[in-house]
């Protein structure tokens, strides 16, 4: 969903709703035409760069246009979300992926970008918007697999990417960030929660396992981006703020925000996500997501957030 003819959809459905440009939107619809016959040369299966990021793309788009181009969003998020199941390792009650780079990972990953969070969240999203059970129980299983991974006494989700473990003691790890960790697992539980009807109460403990591990290691981002920085964890303090009508946790967003600007006007600089201290343009690592968190907080209800793939305001 975040490079390719899927991300370049998701700009177009967006686009066509601002502009109010209906072409643009035929465009979006066009291109699902051209991304099915891809979906079987996917092997990454995750949210970042496989199918399962298709999913929301196609939902969002399937809810901002009608008849022929609904249906043709929803036939190519049907596709992928079987593609996505035919490539599923189950073990027991779970799903979880191996993914494109099985090699980097001591099991198969946890966590929202590449990890059994993002695929059990699209598939409960796309399970509700259909009303089929079968793809929201196959969420459900995804959430199990990594329910095997959390740690009781940590109150936290391992994190199985070999570039994190402890150099020779094989300990445990526990990420804090969207793309790993457990501000994105917060944002697959409390969204999943919602599509769900706000009942699910399992669901809803593991929201709160993961806001909690969310505030309490906020002070240790090291950097302002969206992938795995400040301005991506705050993004779980917004949407609880949303959805469970908390207003402190907006108030703690913003308490985040300004503590932002401030290193930044001592530093004179923001602090990106990428190995270098430059500056650059770029929506998740780069300036321009920072830019987009603080309209975002400026403005939660007209401005979409990318890192959920929201659709359109009005859609």
């Amino acid at each position: 969903a975040y490079q390719g003819t899927s991300g370049l959809i998701y700009l177009l459905t967006h686009l066509a709703q601002l502009w109010d440009r209906p072409e643009l939107l035929e465009r979006a619809v066009e291109l699902t035409h051209e991304l099915m016959p891809r979906i079987p040369q996917d092997k990454y299966f995750d949210l970042l760069l496989g199918v399962t990021g298709v999913i929301p793309v196609m939902v969002g788009l399937a809810n901002t246009t009608s008849g022929q181009g609904r249906d043709s969003a929803i036939d190519c998020a049907v596709q992928s979300a079987q593609y996505l199941l035919q490539g599923a390792t189950r073990q027991g009650d779970t799903l979880s992926w191996e993914g494109g780079r099985p090699d980097l990972n001591q099991q198969n990953p946890t966590g929202f970008s590449h990890g059994s969070s993002g695929s059990g969240w699209a598939l409960i999203l796309l399970g509700c918007d259909l009303d089929k059970q079968e793809y929201i129980q196959a969420g459900r299983q995804c959430f199990a697999y990594e329910a095997t991974h959390f740690d009781r006494e940590q109150k936290d989700w391992y994190d199985l990417r070999k570039s994190v473990m402890v150099a020779d003691r094989n300990e445990p790890h526990f990420a804090n960030a969207w793309c790993n960790g457990s501000a994105g697992i917060g944002l697959s539980r409390i969204a999943s929660w919602a599509a769900l009807g706000k009942n699910d109460e399992d669901i809803l403990r593991e929201a709160y396992a993961a806001l909690n591990a969310t505030l309490r290691n906020f002070d240790k981002l090291g950097n302002d981006s969206l992938c795995h920085g400040r301005s991506g964890n705050a993004e779980l303090l917004l949407r609880f703020s949303q959805l469970r009508d908390t207003p402190y946790l907006q108030m703690e967003a913003n308490v985040q925000a300004q503590a932002q600007w401030r290193r930044f006007e001592k530093a004179r600089t923001w602090l990106c996500g990428s190995t270098t201290k430059d500056l650059f343009p770029d929506l998740m690592l780069g300036i321009a997501g920072i830019g987009m968190h603080f309209l975002r907080l400026a403005y939660p209800e007209r401005v979409p957030s990318p890192l959920m793939l929201d659709p359109p305001p009005s859609a």
